[in-house]
């Protein structure tokens, strides 16, 4: 099955297609980019069912990929598995239609072929990306789940957790027969730490770490996210000495 095609929001000229393939018990998706010339992009791609309720269900998130001539499409293997559809009566299935929806973030560039590098302003390229995904965080209008912290509230989206931590893929996942299925509560940390570790699942970095080091290494643990633990580890190396030994 396949979409009709669809254009991004601020190029028009830039064609899209969603594909969905059967793959044994699961479906599988394939977002490709249609009849380009001289582009490149860096493109970060998520996928969710919008339900009958108009909710984003399954939600996932594909790594930050390079889409050029040699590679347009963007993967989603084993998206969703079939025996989840199979009731009439479904709440994936409004009308008993299956509507699946995409989010694309890119940051494309013209390639010059006289002479291109293909790692011409690569890290730039992904800079601009990372920084696009931080404007997500700061702008509540566009999120679709909360972060309940104490008496704190964070606005964020189910694609990024989803996508960064197996941890939060399965909250949400069982989040969703709940009345409240877009509130999570975190226990046991701060603000500034949950805050901390949302800041690194959208931009990758934790600017604060050195200051706090130790708590991003417990909950880093908790949501299972490897990078930040391997951060906070490094951190608390560097930070190491006799004196400050047994506070560790």
């Amino acid at each position: 099955m396949k979409s009709p095609l669809f254009d991004s929001k601020k190029n028009d000229t830039m064609k899209w297609r969603l594909y969905i393939h059967s793959q044994g018990s699961y479906i599988s998706l394939r977002l490709e980019l249609i009849d380009f010339d001289d582009i490149e992009l860096l493109a970060l791609c998520g996928f969710y069912i919008l339900s009958v309720y108009g909710e984003k269900k399954h939600a996932k998130t594909m790594k930050i990929q390079k889409i050029k001539k040699a590679k347009t499409h963007c993967f989603c293997s084993k998206f969703l598995e079939r025996d989840l559809l199979r009731n009439d009566d479904n709440e994936l299935l409004p009308d008993g239609n299956l509507m699946v929806g995409c989010e694309i973030f890119y940051y494309y560039r013209t390639i010059n072929n006289i002479g291109f590098s293909t790692n011409t302003n690569l890290n730039e390229s992904l800079d601009v990306l990372l920084d696009d995904k931080t404007g997500m965080l700061d702008s509540p209008n566009s999120s679709d789940c909360v972060i309940r912290v104490k008496k704190i509230k964070i606005n964020v989206h189910k694609y990024i957790l989803a996508g960064k931590s197996e941890v939060f893929n399965s909250i949400l996942t069982e989040k969703q027969c709940e009345s409240n299925p877009s509130i999570i509560t975190i226990y046991g940390f701060s603000p500034k730490v949950v805050k901390e570790m949302i800041e690194y699942l959208y931009t990758g970095k934790s600017p604060n770490m050195d200051n706090m080091a130790c708590p991003m290494l417990k909950i880093a643990e908790k949501y299972k996210l490897k990078q930040l633990k391997l951060m906070a580890e490094k951190s608390l190396i560097h930070s190491l000495s006799i004196g400050n030994a047994c506070d560790y």
